[in-house]
C-alpha cells in the first residue's frame, strides 16, 4: 500500500481514543518568539496527534470530507436550512 493510501487510512478514521490518553488542547503552550515552522513544531511535539485531542472533557477528532466541502460552507448550509425550518 503506498504511503499516501496509508496516511489517508490513518487520517480519515476516527480512533477508538480513550478520552483520558488524549492530550488537552488547553494545556499546550506555544512560544510566540519562535518561528512560525518551530511554533508549528512545538505544537506537535505537545499534541502528539493533531488530529485526536480533547478541549476539556470534549473529545475531538480531525477528519476530512472527501468531497471538499468546507467547514464554513457546511455550517452555512446546515444554518440555513435551521432558518427554513422556522
Amino acid at each position: 500500500m503506498s504511503n499516501l493510501k496509508n496516511a489517508e487510512q490513518k487520517f480519515n478514521t476516527i480512533p477508538n481514543t480513550a478520552n483520558e490518553d488524549r492530550v488537552d488542547i488547553n494545556d499546550i503552550q506555544i512560544d510566540k518568539d519562535l518561528s512560525v515552522v518551530e511554533r508549528a513544531e512545538q505544537y506537535i511535539k505537545q499534541i502528539k496527534n493533531p488530529y485526536v485531542f480533547r478541549c476539556g472533557r470534549l473529545a475531538v477528532n480531525v477528519v476530512f470530507s472527501r468531497s471538499g466541502l468546507t467547514l464554513e460552507n457546511a455550517l452555512s448550509s446546515y444554518l440555513i436550512s435551521l432558518a427554513k425550518k422556522e
